[in-house]
C-alpha cells in the first residue's frame, strides 16, 4: 500500500469513528446538555424551556379508600314511617333510617335514573322525572326492582301513589293513571290547567297549588276524570295543607284558615295569620300547631282555636330552609345540600337533634396529625385517617350562615376556615378543634371582598386579597380576631405562604418576599420575575418555593441561599393548566385541569423529571401528600385516598427528543458516507 492510500485509509477510519461517536453520544449526554443549557439559558433569558421528556420510571398509583358523603342535591323529601326518601335529581334517590335521635343511617341509594320528585308507601317507591314516572318494588332494599315505567315525555312536578292509582301534575294539568296492571298502565283522565305544581291528596280530594289560587279537585270517583270542585283566588300562592276538615294555604304575607267540614261547597275563612318579615314559604300542620318555614327560622302558630290563631314560638335556624315536614314529634327541614331534625316534643322549646349534609364538594384540605380537615362547601368535615383505607368521620362543623366554606388551615388546636357570602363579604372563622368530635366556633372577622389564599403564623393570619394585595388578621385572641391592615403596595396576590418571619407571595407576574417581623409594618424585601409568568399558587417545602404559573407549569425558587436575590433553580413546562401543587420528600405532585396529576422526581432540584401520572376521569380541586399517601380532592366525588410507590432516579441517562433527532441525523450521514465509499 502506498503512502497516499495509507493516509486515505486512516482518514476514513477516523471519520467513521467520529460519525459513530456522534451518533451514539446524544443518547448519553442529552440530559446533561439539557441540564447545563437550562441552568444557563433560563437565568439569562428569563424564559421557560419546554420539558418534553417521557417518564423514566413507572409509578404504580392505586386508590385505597375515599371519604365521600356527597350523595347529590336534594329536590324533595318524603317520609314513610321511620324511613326518609330523598329525591336527588340526576343522582337518583337516597333512603335513610331516621329512627335514631343520634342521626340518620343510610339504608340504600338508587342511581338507575333521574329522580326529581318522590313518594313512598309500603314497599312501593314512586319516582318522577323529566320524562315520566317509575314504580319500584323495594320489598328488599338490596334488590330494588322496577315494576312499572310510564313515559309522558314532559316534566312531572309532583307525584302521589294510592292503591291502584297514581296522580301527578305537569305543564298540562293534574292527571290520574290506573296501574292495576303494572305492565299496562292506563290513562284515567285529567284536569287540564297549566301552572299546577305541588299537591296533597286526602279524603278523596286533591289540594293543588296554582300560581294564583288553590284548586280543590275531586278524585273520589275513579271511574271518571278528576274534576275541579272549586278554587280560592290568591295571588302568589306558596303552599297548601289539608288537616281535620280545614284547609291552610298561604301567600307571601298571610296564612289563611278555611273551614271545609261539609265537603260540598267552597267553605269559609275562619281566620288568617299575618307575617311581618320575609313571608311564609312552606307550611305543615300537626295537631294543634301550624309550622311555617321562613328561610332562616321556623315559626310555630297555635291553631287549636281556628277562629283565633296565634303566634306560639319560633326556632332560629342555622340552615337556610327550602321546605319542611313533620313526622311524629320531629320537624325536618331541608335545603338542596342538608337535612336537619328538630325536636318539637315541646314546640315552645325546640332544639336540634341532628344535621346531616347530603350534598358536598371537597374544596379545601389540611392534614394535622391523624386528622384530615375537609372544607366540604357547607361544613367542615373532620376525618380520622389513621387508617387511610378506612377513613372515619369524627366531627363536623356546620356554618351558621350557610355560606360556602372553601379553604381551611389548621394550627395547634384551631382550624381557620374561609367562607364566602357571594354578594357581601368573605369571612375568616376560627374553630376550636381541640376535641375533633366537637368543633366549636370561637370568633370570626369579615372582609368586604374576595379572599384568595390563607396562611397562619403564631398570632397572625395572612390572607390574599387579589388585586388589593394582602391582609393581616390579628388572631391573638381567637374569640375576637381583628382585621389589622390591608397592604396594597403589592397587587395581584392570589396565594401566599409564611415561614420564619417572611411572607412569600404568588402575585401575578412576580414572586415576592415580604419581611413580616413587624406584622403591622410589612416591608417588601425582594422579588423575582420572568417573561410570561402568571403566578397563582405557592407551596413551601424546606429550602424551596414551588410556584404555579397559570397555563404554563411550575417554577422552583431557592429561598434560603440569598433572600435578597431569589433565584429560580428549576422548572417544568406543561401545556395544560395547573391547579395545585404539593411536595413531599423528593417528589413533586402537580394537579392540572385535565383530570389528572403528574409525579416528578426532584432528586436533582434544577431538573425535575416526570416519572408518572394518574387520572381517574374526575374533576379535581386539591392535592396533598402525607406519609406515602396522596389525598385528592374530587369535587362532588369527595376525597380520594391513593397510595404510590414512585422510584427515585437511578442516575441513568435518558433518551430525550434531542438525542433521537441528533442520532437519526448522524445515522443518515453515516449511511450516505458508506454509500459514497462503495461507489468509489
Amino acid at each position: 500500500m502506498n503512502r497516499n492510500n495509507l493516509l486515505r485509509s486512516r482518514k476514513n477510519k477516523l471519520i467513521a469513528i467520529i460519525l459513530v461517536f456522534a451518533f451514539v453520544s446524544p443518547f448519553f449526554i442529552s440530559d446533561q446538555i439539557r441540564l447545563l443549557a437550562g441552568a444557563t439559558n433560563e437565568d439569562s433569558k428569563n424564559d421557560l424551556v419546554a420539558n418534553a421528556k417521557k417518564p423514566l420510571d413507572s409509578v404504580n398509583i392505586t386508590e385505597l379508600g375515599f371519604w365521600d358523603d356527597n350523595y347529590g342535591e336534594i329536590s324533595e323529601v318524603v317520609f314513610d314511617g321511620d324511613l326518609a326518601y330523598l329525591a336527588l335529581g340526576l343522582d337518583g334517590f337516597l333512603v335513610l333510617n331516621i329512627s335514631s335521635l343520634e342521626g340518620p343511617e343510610v339504608i340504600t341509594t338508587w342511581e338507575e335514573d333521574e329522580c326529581n320528585r318522590i313518594y313512598a308507601s309500603g314497599n312501593l317507591i314512586y319516582v318522577a322525572n323529566a320524562t315520566g314516572f317509575k314504580i319500584l318494588d323495594a320489598t328488599n332494599f338490596s334488590s330494588i326492582n322496577m315494576v312499572c315505567n310510564y313515559s309522558i315525555g314532559i316534566t312531572i312536578y309532583d307525584i302521589y301513589g294510592q292503591g291502584n292509582f297514581v296522580y301527578y301534575t305537569d305543564d298540562l294539568g293534574f292527571h290520574c293513571i290506573n296501574v292495576t296492571t303494572y305492565q299496562n298502565p292506563l290513562y284515567n283522565g285529567g284536569y287540564f290547567n297549566g301552572g299546577l305544581r305541588e299537591f296533597q291528596v286526602d279524603s278523596g280530594y286533591s289540594f293543588v297549588v296554582d300560581s294564583d289560587r288553590v284548586r280543590i279537585i275531586n278524585i273520589t270517583d275513579t271511574t271518571v276524570a278528576p274534576q275541579q270542585l272549586f278554587s280560592i283566588l290568591l295571588a302568589n300562592t306558596r303552599d297548601v295543607f289539608y288537616a281535620d276538615n280545614y284547609i291552610y294555604f298561604n301567600s307571601e304575607d298571610f296564612v289563611y284558615v278555611w273551614n271545609w267540614t261539609t265537603k260540598t261547597g267552597v267553605g269559609s275563612q275562619t281566620d288568617l295569620y299575618a307575617f311581618n318579615n320575609t313571608g311564609p314559604n312552606n307550611i305543615f300542620v300537626q295537631g294543634d300547631y301550624l309550622y311555617v318555614e321562613e328561610g332562616d327560622r321556623l315559626i310555630v302558630v297555635d291553631v287549636s282555636n281556628k277562629t283565633n290563631v296565634l303566634y306560639y314560638s319560633q326556632y332560629l335556624n342555622s340552615l337556610k330552609m327550602d321546605d319542611l315536614l313533620v313526622n311524629g314529634n320531629e320537624v325536618y327541614v331541608y335545603n338542596i345540600h342538608s337535612i336537619e331534625a328538630i325536636n318539637a316534643t315541646d314546640p315552645m322549646n325546640m332544639n336540634r337533634l341532628w344535621l346531616d349534609q347530603i350534598a358536598g364538594f371537597s374544596w379545601g384540605f389540611f392534614i394535622d396529625d391523624d386528622y384530615a380537615y375537609i372544607a366540604d362547601i357547607y361544613n367542615l368535615e373532620i376525618v380520622d385517617i389513621s387508617d387511610p383505607e378506612n377513613p372515619v368521620e369524627v366531627g363536623q362543623f356546620f356554618d351558621n350562615f350557610d355560606y360556602p366554606i372553601y379553604d381551611v388551615v389548621v394550627k395547634d388546636d384551631y382550624a381557620y376556615i374561609l367562607e364566602v357570602d357571594m354578594f357581601v363579604a368573605t369571612y375568616l372563622k376560627i374553630i376550636d378543634v381541640s376535641d375533633p368530635t366537637n368543633p366549636i366556633e370561637l370568633g370570626n372577622v369579615s372582609y368586604n371582598g374576595p379572599i384568595e389564599g390563607l396562611c397562619v403564623s403564631d398570632d397572625y393570619a395572612y390572607v390574599g386579597l387579589g388585586v388589593d394585595g394582602f391582609g393581616v388578621v390579628d388572631i391573638f385572641y381567637p374569640e375576637y380576631p381583628q382585621f389589622a391592615l390591608a397592604f396594597d403596595e403589592i397587587p395581584d396576590v392570589w396565594d401566599l405562604a409564611y415561614a420564619e418571619n417572611y411572607l412569600y407571595l404568588a402575585a401575578g407576574e412576580y414572586f415576592h418576599v415580604v419581611d413580616m417581623t413587624n406584622p403591622y409594618n410589612p416591608e417588601p424585601y425582594s422579588n423575582w420575575t420572568r417573561l410570561s409568568a402568571d403566578y397563582i399558587s405557592i407551596h413551601l417545602e424546606e429550602e424551596y418555593a414551588y410556584v404555579i404559573s397559570a397555563g404554563e407549569g411550575f417554577d422552583i425558587i431557592d429561598i434560603t441561599t440569598d433572600l435578597l436575590e431569589p433565584v429560580k433553580v428549576g422548572q417544568f413546562f406543561t401545556w395544560v393548566d395547573p391547579v395545585d401543587i404539593f411536595v413531599e420528600d423528593s417528589y413533586i405532585y402537580m394537579l392540572d385541569n385535565s383530570q389528572r396529576f403528574d409525579v416528578f422526581d426532584a432528586t436533582i432540584i434544577g431538573h425535575p423529571k416526570l416519572i408518572g401520572n394518574y387520572s381517574d376521569g374526575r374533576d379535581h380541586t386539591f392535592i396533598w401528600a402525607d406519609n406515602g399517601y396522596i389525598y385528592l380532592g374530587a369535587d362532588i366525588n369527595g376525597t380520594r385516598i391513593l397510595q404510590t410507590n414512585p422510584t427515585l432516579s437511578k442516575g441513568l441517562p435518558s433518551i430525550g427528543p434531542f438525542a433521537i433527532f441528533t442520532g437519526l441525523a448522524m445515522l443518515s450521514v453515516i449511511i450516505v458516507f458508506i454509500c459514497k465509499k462503495k461507489r468509489h
